[in-house]
């Protein structure tokens, strides 16, 4: 079974309703796919968020299938770094918002505490329309017809981080079309290709004689790393319709049909007008750690928090739980972080869309450790832990059946415990995982190859931990 056939049946593998020759290949498969266990993870976090609000959902597994299929599609290109209950509420609205639901979904949704200003902030009629209505939208205003679709691509908001593109597909024909989607390849400025991520929603179930609404996100990024772009020239970027077809095997497949090439000429200084840097310089003091807050720059797609900490901090700070929030209650969560020496940068999503009066940075918390446990050392040889946090013990080495070269060591952890893949030895060498980390609700497994090593002393890096810091701030931005 491919990893798309597997993600399909996670669900009911989870609630043991398939056979038992499929589970057992799931099972075999789970042990080395890191992807299906990170499916599989976020699968448990819905759940979670179903049985702790004393919520029955009876959904049929054609529609949970459809759901899923819709996950596997998203190009997933970001680093989620905060998994818990809240994230998984938004994914189950970004799910939904542009999916046909019956009513008695959609009542179970709005039964989901806290669920209401997410899904204003995220429904496209609700909210993205104020960059039409508040002038922040560039028109695009083209059409086509394609296969008993009219796609109308509308409009566009851009900065230096990243477009979003809003487009439409109405349904002409008599039949329902169970899933489609705008997919893009090939982004160029000028003409040099450009490296992007692009994420797209699937619309589900467009009746016949129906529009649906849907964006897609290009961020920049270059060789993986963040970097901003001028789009003062011409951006262009194959457009193709992407839908849910037959296969030969009675299962279902995306495939993709060549539309158009779009060409966009950004409107650079519209977007650069709506660009506002506020300087705040104010220090967060937190069970004695300081953290130093610099300035913020809102963007009309997201917004950058930067800030410092303290060096003569006696705890090291790894990840923090910034939000921004307006005079009216709305919170603007964040998207993940990244760090430039002693300066962290923190991405937010943006208020730009809203009319806000005040504007604060909210908090609560920071997950924190002490200097000295900041990494810890396995001893590959003695199969042991010789220096490290007291709550993170070694399991077992286990290898492989798939990849003769791959090795993982498991160790018992906290929750939340979460480990870079960049490791050492302990003679300083340095090594880049593309195995990655599998984690687990009490363990995690760091995946190496044993070839590269040259010590059997290997030291890790804590990216996060369960330990934090904790006291309330509230700092007025506007």
């Amino acid at each position: 079974m491919k990893c798309n056939d597997i993600k399909l049946e996670l669900s009911q593998y989870l609630k043991g309703e398939l056979p038992s020759e499929e589970e057992n290949t799931i099972s075999d498969h789970l042990q080395f796919c890191e992807e299906c266990q990170a499916e599989l993870e976020m699968i448990k976090e819905m759940e979670e968020i179903f049985n702790g609000n004393k919520i029955k959902l009876n959904m049929p597994n054609t529609t949970e299938k459809r759901m899923l299929k819709k996950i596997n599609n998203v190009k997933r290109t970001s680093y989620i770094r905060k998994v818990g209950s809240l994230v998984a509420a938004v994914l189950i609205v970004a799910l939904i918002t542009t999916a046909s639901i019956s009513p008695a979904f959609a009542e179970f949704i709005s039964n989901i505490p806290g669920i209401s200003h997410i899904l204003e902030f995220i429904n496209y009629d609700a909210t993205l329309t104020r960059a039409i209505e508040n002038d922040m939208m560039q028109p695009i205003d083209e059409v086509f017809e394609h296969n008993g679709m009219k796609i109308h691509f509308e409009g566009l908001v851009a900065d230096d981080s990243n477009i979003i593109l809003f487009y439409s597909i109405e349904n002409l024909t008599s039949s329902v079309m169970e899933s489609r989607a705008i997919s893009f390849e090939n982004f160029k400025i000028g003409d040099k290709e450009h490296p992007t991520s692009s994420s797209t929603q699937y619309i589900l179930d467009i009746n016949p004689g129906e529009t649906k609404r849907s964006t897609t996100r290009f961020h920049y990024n270059h060789e993986g790393k963040e970097k901003q772009v001028t789009l003062d020239e011409t951006v262009t970027v194959d457009a193709f319709v992407s839908k849910l077809s037959d296969t030969s095997d009675d299962k279902k497949d995306y495939l993709e049909e060549y539309l158009t090439t779009l060409e966009l000429n950004i409107d650079v200084e519209r977007f650069e007008k709506l660009t506002e840097t506020i300087d705040i310089d104010e220090e967060i003091l937190v069970e004695g750690q300081k953290v130093y807050v610099e300035k913020i720059v809102i963007k009309p797609t997201e917004a950058i928090l930067v800030y410092s900490v303290d060096e003569n901090n006696t705890k090291e700070i790894l990840q923090n739980d910034f939000e921004l929030m307006d005079d009216k209650g709305n919170r603007y969560k964040s998207k993940g972080g990244f760090h430039t020496g002693s300066v962290s940068s923190e991405k937010l999503e943006s208020p730009i869309f809203v009319d806000y009066k005040e504007l604060y940075l909210v908090g609560k918390s920071f997950n924190a450790v002490d200097k000295d446990s900041t990494e810890f050392v396995v001893d590959l040889k003695k199969e042991k832990i010789i220096r490290g946090p007291k709550d993170i013990n070694f399991t077992e080495i286990i290898y492989n059946n798939h990849w003769d070269e791959r090795m993982g060591i498991t160790l018992s952890c906290p929750k939340d415990t979460w480990v870079s893949n960049i490791y050492h030895d302990i003679e300083g060498n340095e090594y880049d995982s593309s195995f990655g980390v599998s984690l687990g609700p009490d363990h995690i497994t760091l995946w190496i190859n044993p070839d590269e090593l040259k010590s059997d002393q290997i030291i890790f890096q804590l990216i996060n931990y369960h330990t934090t810091i904790n006291e309330e701030f509230k700092i007025r931005l506007k």
